[in-house]
């Protein structure tokens, strides 16, 4: 049985996020080398939870804790990836490792035989922010380096231009409306993220915001929801967003690794480290193709995925015809193994 771990991007925030793990967690004592007030971030309500720099770095920690205690809780069988490798995978400092023993996020260490056994995961992906965690859970980056990018770009995007709607519609009327919205206007208006076969979202200029919510009917788009972001993300609109990100990304060294990451630019996997952060650079101003991620594991055997830190991605995979399972809080850790054996 095949299946992939998937990690939600922004817009999964909720309040006290992953509170179940705030006491265990030796990387909520390590961001704080990063972000000293990170405590306080999580528990900040709507509107102030949801500005940029605050959910991108309340999501990637969150994520991270949660990914930590998957791995003091479970090791992983051989890489389903590897037909005849009999080497049992278990997690050290957060990463999928062959060793005999991992370290728990109080130092003290844990013997494989004291933790359950899961077969390891086919894949990695994440949804827009979320393909950092993905980077971060295959050991393509260390935690500090996710986060100190995580914090580059949330600073950068908070700036941008432009806005985003949430569209309930086929891909192909979407993207009319768009041609429309953007002849008409002359503005950038285009599709962004390829969520499933009925949601879609869009990035556009402000300008455009109007005649969206007057046209979006005639084209046989059931709703258009404008989101409660900074910017048009995933478009020509933060260009200059991903000049500045792509230095910082250039400087953090990406390692290969063993399971693949899916990229959101392409919806292929990639286990070379240096085509992971080159797609890593791209990402921000590229559309994020789930659909297509979905899809492809799907036609690659993924029989199940398990969302990390939100329940988003699950309810858009189950969707698509993937049994899924979310991860936000300890009780549904417990679950993880017979979700995996049922």
């Amino acid at each position: 049985m095949k299946y992939a771990f998937v990690f939600p991007g922004q817009g999964s925030q909720k309040q006290n996020m992953a509170s179940d793990f705030y006491s265990c967690s030796k990387l909520l004592d390590t961001s704080k080398n990063i972000y000293p007030n990170i405590e306080n971030i999580f528990k900040l309500p709507d509107p102030e939870l949801s500005q940029t720099e605050n959910s991108q770095p309340a999501i990637f920690v969150a994520c991270s804790m949660i990914w930590e205690e998957i791995n003091k809780m479970y090791s992983f069988s051989s890489l389903s990836n590897n037909a005849g490798n009999n080497n049992e995978h278990s997690i050290q400092n957060g990463h999928i490792n062959q060793a005999d023993k991992l370290q728990t996020s109080d130092q003290t260490t844990v013997n494989k035989n004291d933790t359950k056994m899961i077969p390891a995961p086919s894949f990695f992906a994440g949804h827009s922010l979320g393909e950092y965690s993905a980077c971060f859970a295959s050991n393509a980056i260390n935690f500090e380096s996710g986060l100190e990018l995580i914090k580059l770009r949330s600073r950068l995007m908070s700036k941008s231009k432009g806005t985003m709607f949430a569209c309930i519609g086929k891909f192909d009327d979407v993207q009319n409306l768009c041609q429309f919205v953007s002849e008409k206007t002359n503005k950038i208006c285009q599709i962004a993220n390829d969520n499933n076969d009925t949601q879609v979202v869009i990035s556009c200029e402000n300008d455009c915001i109007d005649l969206i919510n007057k046209s979006y009917k005639n084209f046989n788009v059931k709703r258009c929801i404008q989101l409660k972001v900074s910017g048009g993300f995933h478009s020509p609109l933060v260009e200059s967003v991903k000049s500045e990100l792509s230095k910082g990304i250039n400087e953090v060294m990406f390692n290969d690794v063993e399971i693949p990451v899916i990229s959101n630019k392409t919806a292929l996997p990639e286990k070379i480290g240096q085509k992971i952060k080159d797609n890593l650079m791209d990402h921000v101003v590229s559309g994020v193709k789930w659909r297509e991620t979905i899809m492809f594991m799907k036609e690659n055997g993924v029989e199940k995925i398990v969302e990390v830190g939100g329940n988003v991605l699950s309810k858009i995979s189950a969707k698509l015809g993937v049994d899924s399972f979310s991860i936000s809080n300890k009780n549904e850790l417990l679950d993880l193994e017979s979700f995996l054996n049922k």
